[in-house]
């Protein structure tokens, strides 16, 4: 018996479930986060040593007379890449190291409200991104079922 031709319909079934699971994994990660009151954050004041930027969020390292610290600064990521080593900072953080808010000497160059909307901006992305992706592992499901059915009918028609 000849083996069958590999096409879409074999694939199908494989990519609805990694669609699935990448619109999960989006949906997850899209939770809504509380956004702390401007009173309760902490301040860190002291030197800029590195700014390191992965997958799209900054990080920053600090150090102050207590040492260093890294603080998540994705809020302000687009907003801290005018930030060099060695300029003096301060950081307002949450209880998580998530920065909320920060100012070179005496120049904000990230506010709490830009924050807080580039926040909740991404977090619609990533909502907006798994409903296409579901959209698509329940198209990849139809494709399947569609297939199926076709190797069905030719397998009847073949046997009668």
């Amino acid at each position: 018996m000849p083996r069958p031709a590999l096409s879409f319909y074999t694939f199908a079934p494989v990519l609805a479930a990694l669609l699935s699971f990448a619109a999960i994994a989006l949906v997850a990660t899209s939770r809504s986060q509380l956004t702390p009151r401007f009173v309760d954050l902490a301040v860190i004041d002291g030197t800029l040593r590195t700014r390191s930027s992965m997958l799209g969020a900054a990080k920053l390292r600090i150090t102050t007379g207590a040492g260093e610290q890294t603080v998540d600064a994705a809020a302000c990521t687009a907003l801290t890449s005018a930030l060099r080593p060695g300029d003096q900072i301060a950081v307002w953080v949450d209880k998580n190291a998530r920065v909320w808010r920060v100012v070179r000497a005496t120049k904000p160059i990230c506010t709490f409200v830009q924050a807080t909307s580039t926040n909740d901006s991404s977090r619609h992305t990533r909502r907006v991104a798994a409903i296409l992706l579901a959209l698509a592992g329940v198209a990849c499901v139809g494709v399947t079922i569609l297939g199926t059915r076709r190797v069905r009918l030719i397998d009847e028609g073949s046997g009668a």
